[in-house]
């Protein structure tokens, strides 16, 4: 398919392009599998037939000979950067956030993956662990409750867009179905994690890390409000979920994700 590449936005997998008519293109980079672009295509398809605030996908295609997904195109600034822009909406960009969180896992779809054999694998492969460690950790996951909600598995204000229709919610190859607690867990290690540039002012820093601390608090506060989940059901999963992060090789994230292992290791 011959296409002249207007690019709108650059990721780590993906290139974005304006096809025009309201849709866009995510390209997966070369070299990618394309049974990525597959399996993102399907959770998506899966997805759009709730009644979730989501875009739409039209089909997947090969553009020379990268796999690519043709999806509605939303406009509009993220959550992230709207909260940047403006950090007085911080209080109730929480609360937005806890709210689509909760409706998600309202939610029941067959045919996801099963969280719990995908956190599994991931624990297998993180960096970082020694073998026993993995043992003791899976062993415990294995004790963990499993259910069958769905489950976004990156949940984060940069994967929800402000559009003139309200929030969508974007970015969902990681969905699975399982525990929400884990979910929200991840959420929460997220929401706390990233490294500040080592030139950065030692106060400001100090300030980027004491914020960071409270929206999450505030985050987990306005979820378990509006929910049936305890603040240790979502505790209880801290520990598998950051040791299969590490899987992820995101350096910016090893130092903080290991060192909630070592923690939450010392308390089973």
């Amino acid at each position: 398919m011959p296409l002249e590449k207007k690019i709108i936005g650059r990721g780590r997998t993906a290139d974005i392009i304006d096809l025009g008519e309201n849709r866009v293109l995510k390209l997966f980079h070369a070299g990618l599998a394309g049974k990525s672009a597959q399996h993102e295509y399907q959770i998506g398809k899966l997805i759009q037939e709730t009644d979730l605030p989501v875009f739409k996908m039209y089909e997947i295609l090969e553009v020379d000979g990268s796999p690519g997904i043709v999806a509605e195109k939303i406009t509009g600034p993220t959550l992230l950067s709207a909260m940047m822009k403006n950090p007085f909406i911080l209080l109730r960009a929480s609360g937005v956030l806890a709210a689509l969180h909760l409706r998600i896992h309202n939610v029941q779809l067959t045919g996801l993956p099963n969280q719990k054999e995908y956190l599994s694998r991931q624990i297998e492969r993180a960096t970082g662990l020694s073998s026993q460690q993995k043992q003791v950790i899976s062993v415990y996951l294995e004790r963990l409750p499993s259910e069958n909600a769905l489950c976004h598995g990156d949940f984060h204000p940069d994967n929800i867009i402000l559009s003139s229709r309200g929030p969508i919610i974007i970015d969902w190859p990681n969905a699975a179905s399982g525990n929400p607690a884990a979910d929200v867990a991840r959420s929460c290690l997220m929401l706390q994690s990233g490294a500040l540039p080592p030139d950065m002012a030692v106060y400001k820093q100090y300030i980027i890390r004491s914020v960071r601390k409270w929206f999450q608090r505030n985050y987990l506060r306005s979820y378990l409000r509006r929910g049936t989940l305890t603040a240790g059901q979502v505790e209880a999963w801290l520990l598998p979920v950051a040791a299969a992060r590490l899987a992820e090789g995101i350096p910016e994230e090893s130092e903080f994700l290991m060192r909630t292992v070592e923690q939450q290791l010392r308390r089973i």
